[in-house]
């Protein structure tokens, strides 16, 4: 006779299930649904050698989703997750999956593309994959191709770091036009790239470079670069990264860059003075060092952090400007003291905004009303880019070329803001390491699955490889209580009758699985009560072992019975 002794596996998971796994790319590209962040030891990799083929997610952040679990018993191994054509080769868009268990050789194929949801059960194995297609970002449908967004400080307080929202001033800073009526509206109909970091990042080609209707001469400020011909920069969204943005005091860690004057010809119009290079180009005095000691070249300083890809494992190039009609020395309409600017932080080729946001000048002055007093922190405008860094070495060619090559280098430009410090805040010496507090910057958007070499272990096609045992599955809280019982275990089938679970509570889900992991029957219960389980009301007519889940829709948790029917 079988029998069973009544143990209790609990575990979380992210939809109750698996929430240890921890998935690494291998090849390919895409996020899925996602909120991706890579594990500490993979951004090091990262930040060490520029790139890393091999990245590991933590669990829950992984591109691809692990879920219902059934027994661990049934599921432990590694496994590798092939993203292949119609054909599971190579060669056309991935639209279908292939799963090896590495040590076995056993394979299994999706049942439909992955442009459709499905939880497909992987027979045998007792759990299932989730793989679905998405959409680019700037598709117009909800939510436009936007994940999610998150800034995190090392340490609680000292919160020093801002952004400048659109329409902090009205019409001065409209940067994006998506709102109701606005000319940009149909590019993100639901205004969610207006929100993002409560509304301080922005992707770089949705930032409006055409002058604004709504005031003299349309002066506005903006990070972009202002083409003052028909064509304009880029607009499209669909090439978005996802990126890890961190300002940090760890000198050995702070990327080389160019430095561009984010003087505009805005300023120019309103016959405001320049004191230095042509508007958002690169900076023609010296370079720094780390320590802010002056070098022999021109245009080059350090942003004091680094930026990573989290979907390609690669660095990425990270610049500022300044604009450098904001300094203590600005000739033609008196010094910066004068006009009462308290940021004269423009034209030093340090990353330092302010906290001034707004400076009003006496309206006796020639300059009363204009762009002068909007210094908006110094305009430190930093821009986050989609190429692999090189201390920005070629991005400075191109910004010191042809009018075309300036455009080219602006084309890789992603994501900027326009910071500014918390009122109050100061930041050190650039030889102290300028950060207070380090903070980390993440931006998540859509990627479809596509190919992008990595290992090349997959022709550079999507490939993904998991582990399953004992150690993903965890524990958690739910304690079995001595009253939650699973009676008259083993059953016979043959002289009729039933088992019985006691003192279920209300909002329960209860499923009922086979050993392949095939689902034969799930519902809620809607009171505490007790349940009865007739082996031929759940359509079980021949002997074998089950197992009984039982999830509380109140918590990531799951109690786990096996029921045997002899």
């Amino acid at each position: 006779m079988k029998y069973l002794l009544l143990t209790t596996l609990l575990f979380f998971s992210s939809n109750f299930l698996f929430a240890q796994v921890k998935i690494t790319r291998l090849d390919g590209a895409g996020t899925g649904q996602q909120y991706l962040k890579l594990t500490n030891s993979t951004k090091q990799k990262i930040l060490q050698n520029n790139k890393e083929d091999v990245l590991k997610y933590e669990g829950k952040h992984g591109p691809i989703v692990i879920s219902n679990v059934f027994d661990p018993s049934l599921v432990s191994g590694t496994y590798r997750l092939k993203i292949l054509d119609d054909n599971f080769q190579t060669q056309g868009w991935p639209t279908k999956w292939m799963l090896e268990d590495v040590n076995t050789g056993d394979q299994w194929t999706s049942n439909n593309t992955i442009d459709i949801s499905n939880d497909q059960i992987i027979t045998g194995r007792g759990f299932s994959i989730n793989i679905q297609q998405v959409l680019i970002p700037g598709n117009n449908n909800a939510p436009n191709g936007f994940i999610g967004s998150q800034k995190t400080y090392a340490n609680p307080g000292n919160e020093w770091l801002s952004g400048i929202q659109d329409d902090f001033i009205p019409n001065y800073t409209n940067f994006l036009r998506t709102g109701p009526l606005e000319e940009e509206a149909a590019k993100d109909p639901d205004q969610v790239f207006s929100n993002v970091v409560n509304g301080t990042w922005f992707p770089y080609k949705l930032v409006s470079w055409k002058p604004e209707p709504s005031t003299p001469g349309g002066s506005f400020i903006t990070p972009v670069k202002p083409i003052i011909f028909s064509s304009g920069p880029p607009d499209n969204l669909k090439e978005l990264n996802n990126v890890d943005i961190f300002f940090t005091p760890d000198k050995s860690k702070w990327s080389r860059c160019v430095v561009v004057n984010t003087f505009s010809p805005y300023y120019e119009q309103d016959s405001i003075p320049n004191p230095g290079s042509l508007p958002f180009s690169i900076r023609n005095d010296a370079s720094l060092d780390k320590d802010g000691n002056p070098q022999s070249s021109t245009g080059f300083s350090w942003f004091p952090g680094y930026a990573i890809d989290v979907g390609s494992g690669e660095r990425l190039n990270i610049f500022f400007g300044e604009n450098t009609y904001f300094n203590s020395t600005s000739t033609g309409i008196g010094t910066a003291n004068d006009l009462g600017l308290s940021t004269s932080n423009g034209m030093d080729m340090i990353w330092n905004p302010s906290s001034t946001t707004v400076e009003p000048i006496p309206p006796s002055t020639v300059f009363s009303g204009s762009l002068t007093e909007l210094p908006l922190g110094g305009q430190h405008f930093v821009y986050v880019t989609n190429e692999l860094y090189d201390e920005c070495a070629q991005l400075g060619l191109q910004l010191n070329g042809s009018a075309f090559d300036q455009l080219n280098a602006w084309a890789e430009v992603m994501w900027t803001t326009i910071p500014v410090l918390t009122p109050g805040s100061t930041l050190l010496s650039m030889a102290d390491g300028l950060i207070p507090n380090e903070v980390e910057i993440q931006l998540r958007v859509n990627n479809p699955y596509s190919p992008k070499l990595a290992t090349g272990f997959n022709n550079s096609y999507p490939l993904y490889q998991f582990t399953l045992n004992s150690a993903t599955v965890g524990t958690n809280d739910w304690e079995e209580s001595s009253s939650l019982r699973l009676g008259n275990n083993p059953l016979s089938i043959s002289a009729g009758g039933f088992s019985t679970l006691f003192n279920i509570p209300k909002g329960t889900t209860i499923t009922l699985v086979d050993v392949k992991g095939q689902v034969l029957k799930s519902w809620e219960t809607n009171v505490k009560e007790d349940i009865r389980l007739y082996p031929d009301k759940l359509e079980i007519f021949t002997p074998g072992q089950f197992y009984i889940h039982l999830r509380r829709n109140t918590g990531e948790t799951i109690l786990k019975k096996w029921m045997v029917l002899e």
